[in-house]
């Protein structure tokens, strides 16, 4: 309960190697490494809000920007599905994608990923509990094009195979289109496993 309306809230955790050793990172050094590179963080931790780089963590700030994000509508509707076989580890997440209104940008991206919750580790910075952690990229890691047009249902298929580690019962898939060079998310959503 910090925000208006947490459950509004979807959060990726893209781990660092920036204090040492971080096996959450190291699970997936490439997608991590490739997302920070994007958002040009140097320091940690370091944060953005549908693709808007926060400045320096002050918990008062990042909670205002949020709230204030939070009422506002976002021009892209995500419906996402999930189906997986835990015996196989393989599965299909299907996506429906809606703008609601044209978007400024020709250079749309669109990602799906997975994340953990209850990841236990003491990280340098003192951290046990580790939520919302990026775990595996099922879109290429710079996003796969997407071309959108407004009032138009584009649906989207990615299958996968789940890597070893991953506990599915703690776990989500997020889905969000974000422009590429402008870095504005446009639409988010996340389900459980």
């Amino acid at each position: 309960g910090v925000t208006i309306n947490d459950t509004n809230v979807v959060i990726v955790r893209y781990h660092s190697n920036y204090n040492g050793y971080d096996p959450y990172y190291l699970f997936n050094p490439t997608g991590s490494a490739a997302r920070h590179m994007y958002y040009e963080y140097s320091w940690n931790p370091a944060g953005s809000l549908m693709g808007v780089n926060l400045p320096n963590f002050i918990q008062s700030v990042w909670l205002n920007n949020i709230n204030a994000s939070l009422e506002k509508k976002n021009p892209l509707e995500v419906g996402v599905s999930n189906t997986y076989d835990s015996t196989t580890k393989a599965g299909t997440v299907n996506i429906s994608l809606k703008l609601t209104s044209a978007s400024p940008d020709n250079d749309l991206k669109l990602f799906a990923i997975i994340t953990e919750n209850e990841l236990y580790y003491t990280g340098t910075n003192g951290e046990r509990v580790h939520q919302n952690t990026y775990r595996q990229m099922l879109t290429d890691n710079a996003g796969d094009a997407i071309s959108l047009s407004p009032g138009v249902i584009q649906n989207v298929s990615k299958n996968y195979t789940l890597k070893n580690g991953i506990i599915t019962a703690n776990s989500n898939v997020v889905v969000f289109v974000q422009s590429q060079n402008g870095k504005t998310v446009y639409g988010v959503e996340r389900i459980k496993f």
